[in-house]
């Protein structure tokens, strides 16, 4: 079976002095090795080729959450440690881009920190993979064009009918979101997957951390891509 390149060593990486320096240190070339291996080992299981797992998004994700249950790191995070009940959760949400780090500067996942509207709101157009719209006039007047970042993902759930306002024509965006507001949110976009995302998540109205919304969002992910 053709392994096109994917199925190597952390020898066969760095082509200049500068890949060179950036990989040939002992935990990343650990983690070349280990995924290099599990992607073998899955290619196995499989029969399908590496390219065939890599490019196909189920197969990928299925294969990141193999390597993480595991423990082995995908995203660098200096705070979420191999044996945290949520590190596959935490992981693979990460990999996939829908919930990342809050600082672009740093390596901190923040898994106890509190999670704003406008950030979940984010998240679950990526995890759904919704088509953004951007209309000229806003559907709340603290969340308009131009004026706030998220404004196109949450006009976009707006038009998909799964959120609602505050009152008063308000969306609150930066307000940080209750694991209530999220169990409301996970019945409108994915009803079917409700019950298994909030096993281990009270639907009180305590806000929300970083570590629960990756929790009930792998649990949304893996149902879309049916793993």
């Amino acid at each position: 079976m053709a392994t096109d390149g994917l199925v190597l060593s952390a020898k066969s990486i760095g082509t200049t002095h500068i890949t060179n320096a950036a990989y040939r240190m002992h935990p990343m070339e650990w983690a070349i090795g280990e995924a290099s291996g599990f992607l073998a080992v899955f290619s196995v299981w499989t029969g399908l080729s590496p390219r065939r797992i890599v490019e196909t998004p189920p197969l990928l994700r299925k294969l990141q959450g193999f390597m993480a249950r595991n423990g082995i790191p995908l995203f660098w995070f200096d705070d979420v440690a191999h044996d945290d009940p949520d590190f596959e959760a935490i992981q693979v949400m990460a990999t996939s881009g829908i919930i990342r780090s809050e600082n672009a500067n740093n390596l901190h996942f923040r898994p106890y920190a509190n999670v704003s509207r406008a950030v979940v709101s984010t998240a679950l157009v990526s995890l759904l993979g919704l088509e953004k719209i951007s209309p000229t006039r806003p559907t709340f007047t603290d969340v308009r064009p131009g004026e706030h970042w998220a404004y196109s993902n949450i006009e976009t759930l707006k038009a998909q009918g799964m959120i609602a306002g505050v009152g008063g024509g308000r969306f609150d965006p930066d307000a940080m979101i209750t694991r209530q507001q999220l169990s409301f949110l996970v019945k409108a976009a994915l009803p079917q997957a409700h019950g298994k995302a909030f096993a281990q998540i009270a639907q009180d109205k305590t806000p929300l951390t970083r570590r629960e919304l990756s929790r009930a969002f792998y649990v949304l992910l893996k149902h879309r891509l049916d793993i």
